[in-house]
């Protein structure tokens, strides 16, 4: 597959099985949100089995500390302002981080990419606020 989600580049993807065992839950602020900035979208929108959980994933930086973080949208589809540049705030809405983790999921990666080990996680969507 060919895709290039928000950088208009063509990269071949693959689906990778990730096991979230191998990093950390990130631990998010007290407020309601977190702000954040998208690096990059990998869209994986294939449908969710009861075998496999298809996931999004958006590399973001954190703009409270930093950080990078790993969001997996798991059986999601990609919001349009993940697609493009917006002029909006994108947010992870703390109610929307999943409290049940998957074991296993699947995204869809360039062959050679690999997410740190210890890197830290979240499993949700993102959330717009537009202007």
């Amino acid at each position: 597959m060919i895709s290039g989600c928000s950088n208009h580049d063509s990269v071949r993807l693959s689906k990778q099985r990730i096991h979230l065992s191998n990093f950390k839950k990130a631990i998010l602020g007290t407020g309601i949100t977190t702000d954040i900035s998208i690096i990059k979208t990998y869209a994986n929108e294939d449908p969710c089995t009861a075998n496999e959980l298809n996931s999004n994933l958006y590399i973001c930086k954190s703009y409270e500390n930093n950080d990078t973080l790993y969001v997996f949208d798991v059986c999601g589809k990609v919001p349009y302002f993940a697609k493009k540049k917006v002029d909006a705030t994108i947010v992870i809405d703390h109610e929307k981080i999943k409290s049940n983790i998957p074991q296993e999921i699947i995204i869809k990666v360039p062959e050679t990419f690999s997410i740190p080990k210890n890197s830290k996680y979240v499993v949700s969507s993102l959330t717009s606020l537009e202007y």
